[in-house]
């Protein structure tokens, strides 16, 4: 080990510019006590003193003072060498390498680790629908037995929700902070647009204006980004090897055996208080209603399955059950306040 090689390494190590190589060599020379004590010799300076003053060394008001207690340590230290004389260069080798170890280890390090986010969840019933605006301006739709989880911190040059259930969102447009949408099974992107979310009866994105995109990721692959290191969440998703779509004004898109299938709709939905239905099995549209209604369905297990096509609007929940039981050939019996039977013939 020379001096010069441990300064340069320090140098780099202090601007960020050293490279793996160069953090390899510079571990193992201060992983090497034999080789960092012939550097402090060298400079004739106390390693075991100065070991004891840099671990004393405390994080508080005063470290102004306390650092320059120690570079006045070490810049004596040098001042009182032995009468051993050494050429006029290699001191200042030595007292630069004084300054340059004293500065890592005074000068405190810019902390990496990302602020703890601070979440707020909404959450509704069954039957229960909530309407809500967030900080950017962006509004929010929220159906029955769902919530939204929105970050009450700054996320950076993000703006992030997480979704379990369906929602309607007229997301505030601002290109320089994209608007995630975290749900189970797939993450939408979008910079202001307006658009429907179903993430877990129907797993669908359906457009209304402008531009969304959609990347099939599951919740594991960005959950650990997102409370550790959000400022790459963005290029996680983007760069995913899950299905993904882009979707304009006018296109559905429902995920299924993870990939995504691009319809054209002209419709209203819920949020307009709206029941629309196209080709739909029978179970699938009840649990839907008992999502928006609130109230708790069965149905035979024969007709279960049974494809239709139908809207309502602004209909009762019987009104509702009712029809539907007529078009499949059976009978709608009320067991309870909020419980409901449609049982075939």
């Amino acid at each position: 080990m020379t001096t010069k090689e441990i300064l340069t390494l320090l140098e780099k190590f202090k601007s960020g510019k050293l490279n793996n190589q160069e953090l390899s060599r510079l571990k193992q020379l201060f992983e090497s006590s034999s080789a960092l004590k012939d550097l402090l010799q060298s400079m004739q300076m106390d390693y075991d003193l100065l070991k004891v003053q840099i671990q004393e060394y405390p994080i508080y008001p005063n470290q102004e003072k306390t650092k320059n207690r120690i570079l006045q340590s070490i810049l004596n230290q040098n001042s009182h060498r032995s009468t051993k004389r050494f050429p006029f260069h290699y001191l200042g080798w030595a007292l630069v390498a004084s300054l340059v170890i004293a500065g890592i280890f005074l000068y405190p390090k810019k902390s990496t680790k990302q602020q703890e986010i601070v979440w707020e969840t909404i959450s509704t019933l069954h039957g229960e629908q909530k309407h809500f605006r967030l900080s950017d301006s962006t509004e929010i739709k929220l159906n029955g037995n769902s919530s939204i989880t929105y970050a009450k911190s700054t996320t950076g040059q993000l703006r992030i929700v997480k979704l379990q259930g369906e929602a309607f969102f007229d997301v505030a447009k601002d290109p320089q902070r994209p608007f995630l949408i975290l749900s189970k099974d797939f993450v939408t992107r979008v910079v202001g647009t307006s658009f429907n979310i179903d993430s877990d009866i129907e797993k669908s994105v359906e457009v209304n204006s402008g531009k969304v995109k959609v990347f099939q990721m599951d919740e594991k692959s960005y959950s650990t980004l997102l409370n550790q290191d959000f400022t790459s969440l963005e290029t996680q998703i983007t760069q995913s090897t899950g299905h993904k779509v882009e979707l304009n004004k006018g296109e559905r898109a429902v995920l299924t055996n993870n990939n995504w299938e691009v319809k054209s709709f002209n419709n209203n939905n819920w949020y307009n208080k709206e029941l629309v239905h196209f080709g739909e099995k029978l179970s699938t549209i009840l649990k839907k209603a008992y999502r928006y209604y609130g109230d708790s369905i069965t149905v035979s297990p024969e007709i279960a399955n049974t494809k239709t096509t139908i809207t309502f609007k602004r209909k009762s929940i019987e009104q509702v059950l009712q029809t539907l039981a007529e078009m499949n050939n059976a009978n709608l019996i009320k067991k309870s306040d909020q419980l409901w039977e449609i049982k075939k013939k």
